[in-house]
């Protein structure tokens, strides 16, 4: 334990390493056996001084304090009977705790520090920048005067030392702070001359009581408080000269006898009865501590660990027909660990009936809003209410239940082994409210019911409109266990969900954003990269740069703007292992053109006519970066498996390129990680004859 410095209770002052403490100084070496250059001659008011025997940077001079002290410097002379003058002119200091290892002093830069000394006969202090707590303290001569020759002393931060008188008709009491006790450093009774008396006759002798300083420390050190009734000093000193008047007079310090005590012990029992813990603390300043050093208390009496009961089991991860699988907990309350499992998995059958209304087709006509749950980690809970608007249909509705709240409606887990349309439809509320611009509504899918692997499907663009209700639809083509949340921020109503087979576009299940402008709406693509509109065009978007958007940015201006790009015809989307036979199509990444799932492995076989070549072609491509593609990547293999010779392994905002098989098959994996997700790839494919030779 580091000692602390009380500092409104000390002072700096010179320890005294004078002759009566001799053997406490020892040295490298010693010049001869000369007597006056003997380390006990080392004293700052030494007539001679130590003298080294061996003149090198090797030698110390070493000084026991006797107990461990704050040194703040140290004060260095030269000898003092020597001709010509010898002088150590520099040195080195290190410290100690036990004699055994040592420290070297250093400077704010963490460089071992010299001190200088550049003075004749006179002392000379150096200063420390900062005390440090040691027993032992040596100096290391660095340069010198003729010889290695001087006279030492240790600056020191020491408690402040206080004297009273008190006249023996007066009492006496005096304390220290808390958690310090009083240290006697001397104490005296009766009368000593010149001193005036109190009261009664005087006398130029000194009539003191003999020995008395055993007896004040045993009364008084070690304690917080002190005192001595007026007249009762003659009982306990007696009386050294009867008929004089007396005082008492005494010099005391407070220091930290007792270190603070230690943390509790382990309890003696871990769980079931009753124990006991203990806790010490050491003296450090003998003959000033009072009171225990050790201390006991009862502890445990606390019930083991056991489980409690299991918890019913989750709904089944499928509710639409095959094999699923469903778990359950438990918890271990108690101290200490249960023995087996808190979590266990079992299989379970999915409903028979498998329609669309398993997955939740709902107008929230029914209380429990058909199956949907609320979630936890948002402002709010949806409100369920009666809603009569031309020309909407009378029925329910959910909505936030404030304008500047987001609030969240998570469907059942489901597992539907095609692709499915989902359809919605929404509105805001009347009335203005300042947020009405930032409303929106956003459609996520959650693999597996897992907070982990969420992704954006869908999102309005604002504003949403207040006098008519939209129809959105988005393709979830997923073979997998899914979720699907509805995040809604500000008064906007939700109302009829439904999900139903096959795509929703018709023929077209997504489209080619790798084009400028939406040529599908007859815009053209000036020379200054602006799309211009058709001068037919009536939407609410005027000429603008599209040249630097994203495919998720052109996708959300299709919405905004009532156009559309090209269709992709015959395109595949990232989904297992695929046999393709087409002479032509596309290949897309999973969610395209919003950032691709986490952890996704799917593959395409593409086999064209026997004698053709297959000619590819990436038009867009955002993967996660690396330059060995070692994270996310999309690879090309120049045959019917991921065993045949690699054609080009891409990642990362690879350039747009166009490359050829050598057959008249092709095989491309795109693999993700579960770090980054970006917006993905489009590739397009055809066949064609062979190149020329």
């Amino acid at each position: 334990m580091v000692p602390q410095l009380q500092v409104d209770c000390i002072v700096e002052k010179p320890l005294g390493l004078v002759a009566e403490v001799a053997p406490n100084v020892v040295a490298s070496s010693v010049w001869s056996d000369a007597e006056f250059c003997q380390p006990h001659n080392s004293h700052l008011y030494s007539p001679s001084g130590w003298c080294s025997g061996v003149l090198d940077n090797n030698q110390w001079l070493q000084l026991d304090l006797w107990s461990e002290t704050a040194v703040s410097g140290v004060i260095t002379r030269g000898r003092g009977n020597s001709t010509p003058y010898e002088r150590v002119t520099s040195y080195k200091l290190q410290h100690s705790v036990d004699g055994n290892t040592w420290t070297t002093y250093t400077d704010g830069y963490g460089a071992e520090k010299i001190f200088t000394d550049d003075t004749t006969l006179e002392a000379n202090v150096g200063f420390l920048e900062a005390p440090v707590f040691a027993r032992y303290i040596r100096i290391l001569p660095q340069t010198w005067n003729n010889h290695i020759s001087m006279r030492v002393d240790v600056l020191g931060l020491l408690p402040q030392e206080t004297t009273i008188q008190i006249c023996e008709d007066q009492p006496m009491e005096v304390s220290c702070p808390a958690e310090m006790t009083l240290s006697i450093v001397n104490a005296s009774f009766g009368q000593q001359a010149p001193f005036p008396a109190c009261y009664g006759p005087t006398s130029n002798t000194d009539c003191p009581a003999t020995d008395i300083l055993p007896t004040v420390r045993s009364m008084c050190g070690g304690e917080q408080h002190c005192s001595v009734a007026a007249y009762n000093y003659y009982t306990i000193f007696g009386d050294p000269c009867p008929g004089m008047g007396k005082y008492f007079q005494m010099t005391y310090q407070c220091v930290k006898g007792w270190s603070d005590w230690s943390l509790w012990s382990d309890c003696t029992i871990y769980c079931g009865s009753v124990g006991q813990q203990s806790r010490v603390r050491t003296c450090e300043v003998m003959g000033h501590c009072k009171g225990e050093d050790i201390q006991t208390r009862d502890c445990g009496n606390y019930a083991c660990a056991e489980w409690e009961e299991w918890r019913p089991w989750n709904p089944c991860s499928i509710t639409c027909g095959g094999t699923g699988m469903r778990s359950r907990g438990r918890s271990c309350v108690g101290k200490g660990s249960c023995a087996g499992q808190s979590y266990e998995r079992e299989q379970c059958i999915g409903a028979d009936l498998c329609g669309d209304e398993m997955m939740g087709d709902c107008r929230f006509e029914q209380e429990n809003l058909c199956g949907y749950t609320q979630e936890r980690g948002d402002d709010a809970d949806m409100l369920r209410q009666y809603y009569n608007s031309y020309p909407y249909t009378q029925g329910y509705v959910v909505y936030p239940p404030a304008p500047d709240v987001m609030a969240q409606l998570t469907s059942p887990l489901v597992s539907y082994h095609s692709v499915r349309c989902l359809q919605f439809e929404y509105r805001s509320m009347n009335g203005y409210h300042q947020y009405a611009d930032s409303y929106s509504v956003t459609v996520y899918i959650r693999f597996g019911g897992s907070t982990d692997r969420q992704y954006a499907l869908w999102k309005t663009s604002a504003p949403i409109a207040q006098n008519m209700w939209s129809k959105a639809t988005v393709d979830i083509s997923v073979l997998q266990h899914f979720v699907v949340m509805f995040e809604i921020f500000g008064k906007v109503m939700l109302d009829n969900v439904k999900f139903s087979s096959g795509i929703c576009s018709g023929n077209c299940s997504t489209r080619d954003y790798s084009f400028s402008c939406p040529v599908a709406s007859d815009w053209s693509f000036a020379s200054d990269e602006m799309c211009a509109p058709p001068s037919s065009y009536t939407g609410s978007c005027s000429a603008t740069n599209l040249h630097a958007l994203t495919a998720l940015e052109k996708k959300n201006w299709e919405d905004m703007c009532g156009v559309r790009w090209p269709c992709a015809d015959n395109c595949h989307v990232c989904g297992h292992t695929q046999n393709i036979t087409e002479p032509s199509g596309c290949l897309l990444s999973p969610n395209y053109p919003y950032n691709y799932f986490q952890e996704t492995l799917c593959s395409w076989k593409i086999i064209v006519e026997k004698g053709k070549i297959v000619s590819l072609s990436v038009t867009s491509i955002s993967l996660e970066e690396h330059p060995d593609c070692i994270k996310d990547a999309l690879t090309f293999y120049d045959g019917e498996g991921d065993d045949a010779p690699v054609l080009h392994r891409l990642c990362g905002s690879a350039t747009p390129r166009t490359f050829y098989s050598t057959g008249n098959a092709v095989f491309v994996k795109f693999q993700s990680n579960f770090n980054q997700q970006y917006e993905g790839f489009v590739v397009t494919y055809s066949s064609r004859q062979p190149h020329r030779k």
